[in-house]
């Protein structure tokens, strides 16, 4: 029974590659639910993309932790979670200003080039 749900998994998720999952800190099965969610349904995700996220997921949880730790109390709260993940949101919001001001400069570049060509119509 549990293997045939294990197949059944792995059909509606585009794949029969069976995967080693005692070696993995996850059960892949809500990682690769979550992945599907965000890539469409006619793309195979590979075994390796799968074992490399759960790897990679749990290095985060690691580091997290690490964080989580430094705490001077016994009980660890939300606040301390949002500091943690701090780090993480904010490349996020490093990415966005980064692009805005892509955005910007690239505005002043065709401003520059436009007031060039004025200025060469009237030479």
């Amino acid at each position: 029974m549990a293997q045939e749900l294990k197949q059944e998994i792995q059909k509606q998720n585009g794949t029969e590659e069976e995967v080693d999952e005692s070696k993995l800190p996850f059960p892949n099965a809500p990682i690769v639910r979550v992945m599907r969610e965000e890539i469409d349904n006619d793309k195979i995700i590979s075994k390796r993309v799968k074992e490399e996220m759960n790897k990679w997921l749990a290095e985060m949880c690691r580091d997290i932790s690490k964080e989580l730790n430094k705490s001077p109390y016994k009980k660890i709260e939300g606040d301390d979670l949002s500091s943690a993940v701090a780090k993480y949101r904010q490349f996020d919001e490093l990415h966005r200003e980064k692009e805005k001001i892509k955005r910007g400069l690239q505005r002043v570049i065709e401003d520059v080039n436009e007031q060039i060509s004025d200025l060469e119509r009237k030479e």
